[in-house]
């Protein structure tokens, strides 16, 4: 298959799998769509079925899981139920969703953006954070694949 073909599939196919899944489900498909591939430690931004951009970001450092206390990135489809953060500095570091007052910065740095490293959730770098965070909204879909 020429490799322009293998691209165009390779970003049609997502796509059309949430809404396959979708329609399974009985639900509507959103349609802002993030797309998080734990094999290529990205995530791609979707609005009506285009590309708008892609990512680097970082998954779980164990295998994809969705057992609780298993620290692997949940696979299947999600949605976005609530965003947190808003008026907050770049970097800020929350937990258990509220703000901690320190900053990333304290921890260390985004250099292993790329490369399987977190508890289970997907880490992003933190300007990325925040261009995303303007763009999605509540309800958004998102699809973490092997």
């Amino acid at each position: 298959m020429p490799t322009r073909y293998w691209w165009v599939l390779t970003v049609i196919a997502p796509v059309k799998q949430v809404i396959e899944k979708c329609e399974a489900l009985g639900i509507k498909p959103a349609n802002q769509l993030l797309v998080v591939h734990v094999a290529t430690q990205t995530l791609q931004h979707y609005r009506d079925g285009a590309l708008v951009r892609a990512y680097a970001i970082s998954t779980s450092l164990r295998p994809p899981s969705s057992a609780k206390g298993s620290l692997g990135t949940p696979l299947g489809l999600h949605a976005i139920a609530e965003k947190i953060g808003h008026g907050q500095p770049p970097g800020m570091v929350f937990q258990a969703r509220v703000s901690t007052g320190r900053h990333f910065s304290e921890f260390g740095s985004e250099e292993r953006i790329g490369t399987p490293q977190s508890a289970g959730c997907v880490v992003m770098r933190n300007l990325d954070v925040v261009e995303l965070f303007e763009e999605i909204r509540t309800g958004d879909q998102v699809w973490i694949a092997e």
